[in-house]
């Protein structure tokens, strides 16, 4: 490492405190709604925004109103009219002028929106282009090329950054990269590889680690965590259908192989991506899992979760050979372990449960036929429960790569426990130098739990019925019961352990409700009704957030009219925020037509009293949808007058 990068990593260690300060300042900054005007990048000027809706086709001018993915406010939210990367939910419509007013044609994109402490981030990305009439070939070159990747970072008080992706020929990289700062004393050029336009590669973070087996035959692609070696085989890692959950250049893209909407957490994920594993210098069987990878600031991190496993088909044939009599059978136990290798996705091994109709579903592809063998598909399910499973992981064993180049790297490696008991958790920083346990308590087999947060909101209702999970916020009382909050109906997102994990959605606008019968108490005591919430949960770098968003209210008979006005609005949202002995609570409740917050309040509790930051979050409308105008408020020739020699770290001295 060279004394500038050491020198700028102490800087970046030390700041930062002094960039959560910077993000507070941004937050009562970024404070202006969202603007129906166009912007200028370059020479290029983007005017008459229309909002398109793709399932009705209609036009409303301005900008799209994104419902968030993902929010924890006031912390961060995630939108985009896209779903997943899958589908396209709406278009963002932008007339193209150019440095002399000309119109060039129109363009179609897709947007992204996010809100980070109230910096507003919009990526435009171009999806289709028309040409108007009569064109030179010089103008007509000026047109954005289809998939070209616009980011705005909108910083308030005149600062902004700027990112401009240019695809190549066949669109599968950026062929120009440019990244602008913006200020009011002029702009700078900050150079940045982020490449919007890529595809990523959840196998970049694994190469660092290598092969350590020592076995001969293995693809380029092997590499060893802890004693187990994985394969996926010659081709890499392949993600034939990646779902986009975020992009937002140059800062971060998160996207995922499979997810589980289905609320039956991370079980009900489906296994994408497969691994031959290699333990003690054999081959001990198939893995497979689901992955989740990101680009965040040019660090790439992968993980990925064993779904389900598969032995060897040699220690398959091993164990039917020694438990079963094939002296009847007209086939041999290495053609019924190629069969039941074949057809293994019905087959849960290691879960102790394999019946005997699952053994009949997995031959029924093949020729194979038990009748006379004295051979039944209760037998090979006895054999198949008890097998040896040596040397595999087990389901739901999470392994999470993240490589900070230059040879250094973190693995993070947690197994489940066996019968409700904790995880066993190793946390390992690889660098050239040695390896070093950094222990974590950072667990990405369980799933999060709403109630984390919550523990500094005390119950002040004075009913007897309260259970101790109740809790207070802004004078209602909430109670899931005793048995707490469910953990089992959750909506995993993504995870980069022990960084991150996001978990709950909400689906094309509406929050899908995870906790329901939440008994509500006003401060006397009295039993209000019940409400049940959707919710968001996160744990970034050890914080743990939970959203809550009213889905349905049932109000108690008999209410008076005091009382009623006492229920959750439908749509309100409470967030909490725990930080390490502080707790900030944030509360939004609807306006009459549920599109914006009627009022907004946010308390920081600390040990040495309340703290009312209403004022600092005021302008985080956790109701309202989210808006690009935020991000490009403002940003005006945003590309000109660039300083392109100046370098960040001589301007700080080094």
């Amino acid at each position: 490492m060279t004394n500038r990068i050491r020198m700028a990593a102490a800087v970046a260690a030390a700041g930062g405190g002094i960039l959560t300060a910077a993000f507070l300042q941004a937050a009562t900054a970024v404070a202006d709604s969202g603007s129906e005007t166009g912007f200028t990048i370059g020479d290029i000027s983007f005017t008459d925004p229309v909002a398109i809706d793709a399932l009705t086709g209609t036009q409303t001018d301005g900008y799209e109103a994104l419902t968030p993915m993902f929010a924890n406010s006031p912390l961060l939210s995630l939108g985009s009219d896209s779903l997943l990367g899958l589908f396209s939910l709406g278009s963002q419509q932008f007339t193209i002028e150019d440095s002399s007013g000309e119109t060039l044609g129109t363009l179609l994109t897709s947007t992204n929106v996010q809100n980070l402490l109230g910096i507003v981030t919009a990526q435009f990305t171009v999806t289709s282009s028309t040409a108007a009439d009569g064109l030179t070939a010089a103008q007509a070159a000026e047109l954005p090329t289809d998939g070209t990747v616009y980011s705005i970072t909108n910083l308030g008080g005149g600062f902004a950054n700027v990112y401009v992706a240019v695809p190549n020929a066949d669109g599968t990289a950026a062929s120009s990269i440019t990244n602008t700062f913006v200020t009011p004393f002029g702009n700078f050029d900050l150079p940045t590889p982020y490449d919007a336009i890529a595809p990523l590669d959840p196998g970049v973070p694994l190469e660092a680690l290598g092969n350590a087996s020592g076995i001969s035959g293995l693809s380029d692609n092997a590499f060893t965590i802890g004693d187990t070696t994985f394969d996926p085989g010659s081709d890499g890692i392949d993600i034939p259908m990646p779902l986009s959950l975020s992009s937002f250049a140059p800062l971060l893209r998160l996207e995922a192989s499979a997810l589980n909407i289905s609320g039956s957490g991370l079980e009900g994920t489906q296994a994408e991506q497969e691994f031959t594993v290699y333990a003690d210098g054999t081959d001990a069987g198939t893995v497979h899992t689901f992955l989740w990878y990101s680009d965040v600031l040019g660090i790439d991190s992968t993980q990925f979760t064993v779904g389900a496993i598969d032995p060897a088909t040699s220690t398959l044939e091993s164990a039917l050979a020694a438990d079963l009599d094939f002296s009847s059978a007209d086939f041999t136990a290495a053609e019924l372990a190629n069969a039941l290798a074949a057809n293994s996705d019905i087959l849960h091994y290691g879960s102790g449960d394999i019946t005997s109709n699952d053994v009949l579903i997995s031959l029924l592809p093949s020729d194979l036929n038990l009748a006379g063998s004295d051979i039944t598909n209760d037998d090979i399910a006895s054999v198949l429960n008890n097998i040896s499973l040596a040397g595999l992981p087990t389901v739901g064993t999470v392994y999470s790569v993240t490589d900070f180049g230059g040879g250094f790297a973190n693995v993070y490696e947690a197994t489940p426990g066996t019968g409700g008991g904790s995880a066993s958790i190793t946390n390992t920083l690889v660098t050239p130098f040695g390896n070093l346990n950094l222990p974590t308590t950072f667990d990405a087999t369980a799933p999060l739990d709403p109630a984390a947060p919550l523990g500094a909101l005390a119950a002040t209702s004075d009913s007897a019925a309260l259970s101790d999970n109740a809790f207070t916020i802004g004078g209602t009382t909430f109670d899931p019961g005793a048995d707490g909050f469910s953990t089992d109906a959750s909506y995993p997102l993504f995870g980069i352990a022990p960084l991150l994990q996001i978990s709950g959605v909400n689906a094309l606008g509406a929050f899908l409700p995870t906790q329901d019968g939440i008994s509500v108490y006003d401060d006397s005591g009295a039993t209000l009704g019940t409400v049940s919430f959707g919710e968001n949960m996160s744990n970034i770098l050890g914080i743990e957030t939970t959203q809550f968003t009213v889905t349905s209210v049932d109000a108690a008979s008999g209410l008076t009219d005091a009382q009623l006005a006492d229920l959750p609005t439908l749509g309100t949202v409470y967030s909490v925020t725990d930080l390490w002995g502080f707790t900030n609570v944030y509360e939004a409740i609807p306006n009459a037509d549920g599109t914006a917050a009627a009022s907004i309040t946010d308390t920081l509790i600390t040990p040495f009293g309340n703290i009312d930051l209403s004022g600092m979050f005021s302008m985080f409308d956790a109701i309202a949808p989210l808006d690009a105008g935020d991000a490009v408020s403002g940003i005006d020739d945003a590309t000109s007058a660039v300083v392109s020699a100046w370098d960040p770290l001589a301007f700080l001295g080094f």
